[in-house]
């Protein structure tokens, strides 16, 4: 049925205004993404991890970890990430440092061979030590490299959430990436993502990652998921991630960040 007379203006006004509303109660997905950026964000950060690795059948192996990272004046990160055991990865590491303006160095250390492996573009898709996060998964979110769009809103495990689409924009990054495109949940009242969804170069769901047991850091104002679930719906795979001892803005000095840190022994 057609909507006639004075009618017609009157749902346009009504629409409009309702328009504006949710505009303002629904910031832009750019935003919603440097808000969550910038509440992630330390000047450093420690924690010990555990990493439990399950396999299709149900096999488990579990690695204990610790990292730590720092982020300087212009906002470039660096990372440490090294392995404690069990014994057949004990000292791995690796190293990743950002810079503004040019590609990030990053560097894998594997003691059985006492060398130090460069990781280029071209390995971002290779998994990571046996889990199922890629190097690139590693990377900190690049709100320069990606196309936001908003997806509307959804629960989370009872919490409201920013639903955001992330696409790459530029060709660069279209072929380096091993995503068409990722689906990432935004708690509403704190901004932590809680969830991405990872789509193959063909558009099928691959990877999800879940983020629980999220509460502010010790000390802090900083909100952190201090569990992470990461499944691969092909293989059946998943990697689970359990934070311990985070420590935010306590100090980090700059030799972790080193090759020649990376390769000392524990």
């Amino acid at each position: 049925m057609k909507t006639r007379g004075i009618f017609f203006p009157v749902l346009i006004l009504i629409a409009s205004q309702m328009g504006e509303h949710l505009a303002a109660q629904d910031p832009s997905a750019l935003v919603v993404m440097q808000k969550s950026d910038e509440q992630s964000k330390a000047h450093d950060e420690r924690a010990d991890l555990t990493m439990l690795l399950v396999n299709s059948g149900g096999k488990e192996r579990t690695r204990k970890v610790q990292w730590v990272t720092k982020t300087d004046a212009r906002n470039n990160r660096s990372s440490l990430i090294r392995f404690l055991s069990p014994a057949d990865v004990e000292g791995t590491g690796f190293l990743s440092l950002e810079y503004a303006g040019r590609e990030d160095d990053q560097w894998l250390y594997l003691p059985a061979l006492k060398k130090v492996r460069r990781i280029s573009a071209s390995n971002e898709t290779d998994n990571f030590i046996g889990s199922d996060f890629t190097y690139e998964d590693l990377d900190r979110e690049d709100l320069d490299q990606y196309a936001y769009t908003s997806l509307g809103a959804e629960k989370i495990d009872n919490a409201d959430c920013y639903v955001v689409q992330a696409v790459p924009n530029n060709e660069q990054k279209k072929k380096e990436s091993g995503y068409s495109k990722r689906s990432i949940y935004v708690r509403k009242d704190n901004f932590t993502v809680v969830q991405t969804k990872y789509y193959d170069k063909n558009g099928e769901l691959l990877k999800v990652l879940r983020g629980t047991d999220v509460r502010l850091a010790k000390g802090t104002d900083k909100w952190r998921a201090y569990r992470l679930e990461l499944n691969n719906l092909r293989t059946g795979h998943k990697t689970i991630l359990t934070f311990q001892n985070v420590a935010i803005n306590r100090g980090i000095d700059q030799e972790f960040f080193t090759q020649r840190y990376l390769e000392r022994a524990n």
